[in-house]
C-alpha cells in the first residue's frame, strides 16, 4: 500500500472507494490537510482520554468509538457536518453523505435522483457504496499511511479496564513525544532539505509529489547520513568504537 501513494497513486479500499495521499503542495497551502487527518486519524485511547483526565478517573460507560464519534460530530450541527464530510472527500475525491439512519457513510449518490416510492429509496441506498464501521479501523489504517504515519493494531475492546488504562496512558506519552519531534524541525526544513539532496526535486515541482513519499525521502536520507557517519568512524583511528553500531538504512 505504502509504495502507491509514494509514487503519487490512489490505492483501492476494497469496492468502497479509492484513496488518494496528499500532495505537498496541498499540505503547505490548504488547511484542509490538517483539518482532515485530525478527524480521520482519532484513535479509541485518544478518546477515552479525553473523557477521563488524563486517567484520574473512571471511564464513563458508552464511550463511543471513533466511528461513533464522527458520527456524533456530523450530527452535532451544519458546520461539523460539512467538515466531517470534507476530510472524508479530501482523501477519496468523491462526494460523501452521512447517512444517520443506517450508521453508514454513503459514497457518489446521486441526490437528485427521483423516485417513486419510500421503497425505491431504501433500494437504491442499500445499493449504494458505503463505509460502515466495521471497515473504519482499516480505512482509518489507509489514511494514516496516505499521511505517512504508522498504521496501530485493531484495538481490543475486551481488554480489562486496567490494560485500556495503561494502553490509553502509553497513548498520552507518545503524542506528547511525538509533539515534541515535529516541533523539532519544521515542513519547511524538510522541503528545503530535500531540494538540496541532488534528487531533481526542487521549489518548483516539490509540491507535485506526494507527502509521505517527501517524509520517506528525508527519513531515509537521514538514516544514510547517520549509516554512513557511522562506518566512517569505525575506520577512524584513535576512536572508541564499542558503542558505534552502523544500522542498515535500507531496512524498512
Amino acid at each position: 500500500m505504502k509504495e502507491f501513494f509514494l509514487i503519487n497513486e490512489p490505492i483501492a479500499f476494497g469496492d468502497t472507494c479509492k484513496i488518494y495521499a496528499p500532495l505537498v503542495r496541498e499540505v503547505v497551502a490548504s488547511n484542509d490537510y490538517s483539518i482532515a487527518q485530525q478527524i480521520l486519524t482519532v484513535q479509541q485511547e485518544d478518546i477515552d482520554l479525553s473523557l477521563t483526565d488524563n486517567w484520574e478517573e473512571e471511564l464513563p460507560e458508552n464511550v463511543p468509538t471513533p466511528f461513533m464519534l464522527l458520527f456524533e460530530a456530523a450530527r452535532s450541527s451544519e458546520d461539523t457536518y460539512k467538515q466531517c464530510k470534507s476530510a472524508i472527500e479530501f482523501f477519496i475525491h468523491e462526494p460523501v453523505e452521512f447517512d444517520f439512519a443506517n450508521n453508514s457513510i454513503l459514497i457518489n449518490i446521486d441526490l437528485q435522483k427521483e423516485f417513486d416510492s419510500d421503497e425505491e429509496v431504501q433500494a437504491y441506498l442499500k445499493s449504494a457504496r458505503s463505509l460502515k464501521e466495521s471497515q473504519y479501523p482499516k480505512f482509518q489504517n489507509a489514511i494514516r499511511t496516505a499521511c505517512g504515519m504508522d498504521e496501530i493494531p485493531p484495538f481490543q475492546y475486551q481488554m480489562h479496564v486496567r490494560a485500556r488504562r495503561m494502553q490509553g496512558k502509553a497513548r498520552y506519552r507518545d503524542t506528547i513525544k511525538a509533539k515534541e519531534q515535529k516541533n523539532s524541525i519544521g515542513l519547511a526544513s524538510v522541503i528545503s532539505s530535500v531540494c538540496l539532496m541532488n534528487t531533481g526535486l526542487n521549489p518548483l515541482n516539490i509540491g507535485q509529489i506526494s507527502y509521505p513519499a517527501l517524509m520517506d525521502i528525508f527519513n531515509r536520507y537521514q538514516a544514510k547520513q547517520s549509516y554512513e557517519n557511522d562506518m566512517r568512524l569505525l575506520t577512524t583511528p584513535f576512536v572508541d568504537t564499542k558503542d558505534i553500531k552502523p544500522k542498515n538504512w535500507l531496512e524498512n
